[in-house]
């Protein structure tokens, strides 16, 4: 959980809000390609363990640059496209070392990074460039409706893992 106030705000006007979509969006993307691929192909690109790691991936920023305000959020570095240039070479990087064999992966790695910072974005803003001080985004959606959201996609995270846990990829391929 994360406290967040808006800029020129008191202690007493800050939300409550709950990285809980950071983490669910990522693991739906990744259960939603798998979808994809079993349909196509008839095995899934990532397995259930890299979901999970996809779905830590989207909450890096946050992890990694903890914040209690939304003023910190725009300070940090982990909010900007130099972390996610970073990201993207360090999984390069494990790539050419063969510690990572899967491209796939590494793709939703990133997308989970990239993700996250797109959610900020539009519920507050993020500075893209920092340390310049252009901020990209705004609060196209508002605090009232962030804990909905983290129901919605905590939920629809929780139905995808089940379906493909309990059903099975080869159940799905089948029909």
């Amino acid at each position: 959980m994360v406290r967040v106030t808006r800029p020129g705000t008191s202690m007493l006007g800050c939300e409550l809000v709950f990285i809980v979509s950071h983490f669910c969006i990522s693991v739906i993307l990744a259960n939603s390609i798998n979808c994809y691929s079993v349909a196509k192909r008839g095995i899934p690109v990532v397995s259930g363990k890299e979901v999970l790691l996809v779905g830590i991936f989207g909450l890096l920023p946050d992890i990694l640059n903890p914040h209690l305000f939304l003023s910190d959020r725009l300070e940090s570095w982990t909010h900007t496209l130099w972390f996610i240039f970073g990201i993207i070479a360090i999984l390069l990087a494990a790539m050419l070392l063969g510690m990572i064999r899967n491209n796939w992966l590494s793709l939703l790695l990133v997308m989970g990074v990239g993700l996250h910072i797109l959610c900020d974005a539009i519920t507050g803003g993020v500075k893209l460039l920092w340390p310049i001080d252009d901020i990209y985004g705004s609060y196209l959606i508002g605090s009232p409706h962030w804990i909905m959201l983290d129901l919605l996609f905590g939920s629809m995270a929780l139905v995808s893992w089940v379906c493909f846990r309990f059903i099975g990829w080869r159940n799905l391929t089948s029909r």
